[in-house]
């Protein structure tokens, strides 16, 4: 959970574009292909729920490389082999992080009740 924020925040990752995973100084980050799915992501689901519409976006350089997000990219995004079994689809990983705080909501009193993150997850999955 996010401290000290208000909202949702997304966590979408940097563009590397000399991503080299065998080189350390070139292992963080994403390709393009994967940040403009995560991009597309976000704002398909800011479009359905009024409630991720509200959260920051914060950019993650994605470093070190044991995140889930990393594993994802770093076996399958970048991963020619899997690409062509999966019709060239680039699959992502994303953080979504929600807060013990909370603003103003629908009743103009509160928000980042547990009824809004059940609603913000019919409407991720509806969507």
């Amino acid at each position: 959970s996010t401290h000290g924020y208000n909202y949702t925040q997304f966590f979408p990752h940097r563009i590397n574009e000399e991503f080299d995973l065998n080189d350390p100084e070139n292992a963080w980050g994403v390709i393009p292909k994967t940040r403009h799915v995560e991009d597309l992501f976000i704002k398909a689901l800011q479009d359905v729920s009024e409630f991720a519409s509200l959260g920051d976006i914060v950019d993650s350089r994605l470093s070190p490389r044991h995140y889930v997000e990393a594993f994802v990219h770093d076996s399958c995004s970048i991963n020619e082999d899997w690409q062509a079994r999966h019709n060239e689809r680039i699959p992502m990983a994303i953080t979504i992080e929600g807060t013990y705080m909370y603003g103003p909501g629908e009743n103009k009193f509160d928000w980042n009740t547990p009824d809004d993150y059940r609603r913000f997850g019919r409407e991720f999955l509806e969507d």
